[in-house]
């Protein structure tokens, strides 16, 4: 593949200097610092054949070159590291011209690795060339098709801090164009992946300014890039930019900054109208920087009044030029005279437009309140009640200012703003989103009686709050005395809730949460019709697994307790419910399962007192008929109570097994079933099962509790935990192995 010469190596070119006439003899009395001789200085043969050597380059009369550089090589071989390195880097300069790439990448190399500190100062004062050789090498690899390698050097050339600022800036240029070029034999895919790539490293070469030559270049690069994009106003702007830089023109310069402008507000309506949370975010970043980059009102007002005035003097300029213009000349003046009209309405428009500072501040803090960088939305937004007051959106930029307080933790502060908000800007469009605001800070902070007096209040003193709000508010109301544990407060504004908004976006939550007061209350008939009407009106509702498990509760609570339709609920509940992935209802599986065991035990134990009956009649009676009648119903008693309380082990078993997610559950069946088991003598199951709650997290804070109990089943198990292979404990050759002799 041919590369045409790199602007890096035209630039090295150009800066070549006679450097052997800096340290020879013949060349001393050029820096003599008395007056100079009236005779011409002899040139040294030295110089003489290093001059003719440079000609010969810029000649292209390579072999020549190179004959008088290897013969310069070892002439210099006796002398300082700084000049055998600059013949070193003439020789890779003529391979590299030469197109010999192989021989190019030995020479650098050979230069990189040979001479640490480059060509000293010999060529340039702050450059010894090393940064224009690497850069070299990397063109080098690419004509080779060694991307990797190219990829790599670069890579270190971008994040070495001893890089010089400018080799730094064509390590991103070149970057991108070998990203580019790795990517021609690869699929569509990967070649719009690598533009992409070309971007971001670009943006990296003009993010600081266009200011020097090398950024100048860089930017032209990704004004290419875009185009390949099809961002066609990104590369206008671009372009635009540069040429302003370049020329210093102040048309050039307002054009591009209402470009900027444009393309920023494209990127941010894209991003308001964008569902992926990745893609939106990367708008919203681009929107960003196109509105961080935009001129400040000052700025383009002095421009644009320059630009005006040199529009006028080129038009005037053609005009008197061509006092009798010739049709050619005549389009030539229309066309000026068009331009200083267009700048003219330009200015006009800029001038009655109040808000352009403001609004670009507005934006940017928006921007950055959708990145989640609430901190700089704070400052952008403050910027405009600081400086712009009278801004034309000012109660949206208050909003937000108010959203940003709150990201930032200012809670306080937040709400005194919502108060002087609800003051100012009663008929604001945002007066009922601030009004719920007020109270829903005092909410998220668990503060229930704050939060209902802040509602109550923006219910009495803000007249223009929506019914949505209004709705939203009261809901909010309920939901603080349901929070704050008041049962009684929580149902009558539920009850009342229900009534007022019988269409309501919450009527579903509000139900269940009516059906839950009556249920905290322990009023069990209350609870149920509430559920009632819950599994009514929403029989594939959000809470139906709750309300479900919740309706089995209120069988075994009842008195007396209905333990057959508790456990039968428990069991269509499993039946249902028992694979599901929702969180809620995977934590409530081991919830459900201990209530099956709870209601098994609650049998198991009332079993108890007509067995105590049994056992006093088998007693007392000594007739052999009843004794058999009482023995054997006595025995048909501890055979129920036995089948009983097996069915309550395997159900806080389920539990155990099924209670990883849930703390709670898990420690109360683990304590049931350490009553249970171990007097049954079942210690090879109370083994297994704390082995396998130990084997789930080794890391837990419990774990050590488990591997406790592990261990001590086992010993009970009559088997020593230790394993048969465990070495004998140590014992010192300072105690005998066997018993002391007693003394007698």
């Amino acid at each position: 593949m041919v590369t045409p010469e790199s602007r890096t190596y035209k630039l090295a070119k150009a800066a070549i200097l006679a450097v052997l006439i800096a340290i020879i003899p013949a060349t001393t009395p050029l820096r003599a610092q008395g007056a100079p001789a009236a005779a011409k200085v002899q040139e040294d043969p030295l110089t003489a054949q290093y001059n003719k050597t440079m000609g010969e380059i810029d000649k292209k009369q390579f072999p020549a070159a190179l004959k008088n550089l290897e013969d310069l090589e070892k002439k210099v071989a006796n002398m300082g590291p700084a000049m055998q390195a600059t013949v070193c880097f003439h020789l890779a300069r003529t391979y590299y011209l030469m197109k010999d790439w192989v021989k190019a990448d030995a020479e650098l190399n050979t230069f990189l690795t040979k001479y640490p500190e480059g060509t000293g100062r010999i060529i340039d004062e702050n450059d010894n060339m090393r940064g224009v050789a690497q850069l070299t090498l990397v063109e080098v690899y690419a004509n080779q098709s060694k991307w990797d390698p190219a990829l790599d050097l670069l890579k270190m050339l971008r994040t070495n801090p001893l890089v010089q600022p400018k080799d730094r800036v064509n390590a991103y240029t070149l970057s991108a164009r070998i990203v580019e070029e790795k990517s021609k034999s690869g699929t569509e895919e990967d070649k719009k992946q690598a533009l992409g790539q070309a971007v971001g490293l670009l943006k990296q070469v003009t993010g600081g300014g266009l200011g020097t030559p090398e950024a100048r270049e860089g930017g032209m690069r990704l004004v290419e890039v875009y185009t390949k994009l099809g961002l066609v106003k990104e590369a206008e702007q671009l372009k635009a930019e540069i040429d302003a830089k370049s020329t210093g023109s102040p048309a050039e310069i307002v054009r591009s900054n209402f470009q900027r402008i444009e393309i920023g507000d494209a990127r941010f309506e894209a991003g308001e109208s964008a569902t992926e949370l990745k893609s939106k975010e990367e708008l919203y970043r681009q929107a960003l920087a196109s509105y961080q980059g935009a001129l400040r009102r000052a700025t383009v007002n002095r421009s644009v009044t320059k630009a005006v005035e040199m529009k006028q003097v080129d038009l005037d300029k053609i005009a008197k030029d061509n006092p009798k213009p010739t049709p050619e000349a005549t389009e030539k003046i229309e066309k000026a005279r068009a331009e200083l009209e267009s700048f003219k309405t330009i200015q006009s428009e800029f001038e009655k437009n109040t808000d352009y500072d403001a609004f670009i501040s507005y934006r940017i803090g928006l921007c950055l309140l959708e990145l989640k960088r609430p901190w700089e939305a704070f400052v952008a937004f403050r910027d405009i009640f600081e400086n712009n007051p009278n801004f034309s959106k000012v109660s949206g930029a208050y909003y937000y200012y108010i959203l940003a307080l709150r990201e930032i933790g200012r809670n306080s502060e937040a709400q005194a703003k919502c108060k002087e908000f609800l003051a100012k800007y009663p008929d604001a469009e945002e007066v009922s989103m601030v009004a719920v605001i007020l109270g829903s800070i005092s909410q998220d902070r668990e503060e229930y009686e704050e939060a209902i007096g802040h509602y109550n209040w923006a219910k009495a003193n803000v007249k223009k709050i929506d019914p949505a709000t209004l709705e939203e508010i009261d809901f909010r109301i309920a939901c603080c005395h349901f929070s704050h544990v008041d049962w009684e407060k929580a149902r009558l504004s539920l009850d009342e809730f229900l009534k007022k908004y019988q269409r309501s976006f919450a009527r579903e939550q509000a139900l269940y949460m009516n059906a839950l007061c009556w249920f905290y209350q322990g009023k069990f008939k209350e609870t149920k019709l509430g559920f009632d009407e819950y599994q009514k009106a929403y029989p594939k509702g959000e809470y139906i697994a709750d309300v479900r498990y919740r309706q089995a509760i209120v069988k075994f609570g009842v008195n007396p307790p209905e333990i057959p339709a508790t456990i039968a609920l428990c069991n269509e509940w499993l039946r249902d419910y028992a694979v599901s992935k929702v969180e809620s209802v995977v934590n409530q599986v081991p919830e459900v399962h201990t209530l099956i065991g709870d209601a098994a035990i609650r049998i198991a134990t009332e079993l108890d007192k007509d067995i105590s009956t049994a056992d006093k009649n088998l007693r007392t009676n000594a007739e052999p008929a009843l004794k058999a009648k009482y023995k054997a119903e006595k025995e048909r008693l501890e055979k129920e109570k036995e089948t009983q309380t097996v069915k309550a082990i395997d159900a806080y078993i389920a539990a155990a097994r099924s209670g990883r997610t849930n703390a709670n559950a898990l420690d109360f069946v683990l304590r049931e079933l350490g009553k249970l088991l171990p007097g049954r003598g079942e210690h090879a199951r109370m083994r297994d099962l704390y082995k396998e709650v130990y084997d789930w997290d080794h890391a837990d804070p419990k774990s050590l509790n488990y591997l406790y109990e592990v261990i001590k089943a086992t010993e009970r198990m009559g088997i020593n935990p230790s394993s048969p292979s465990r070495p004998k404990p140590y014992r010192s050759a300072l105690v005998p192995s066997s018993p002391l002799p007693v003394r007698r």
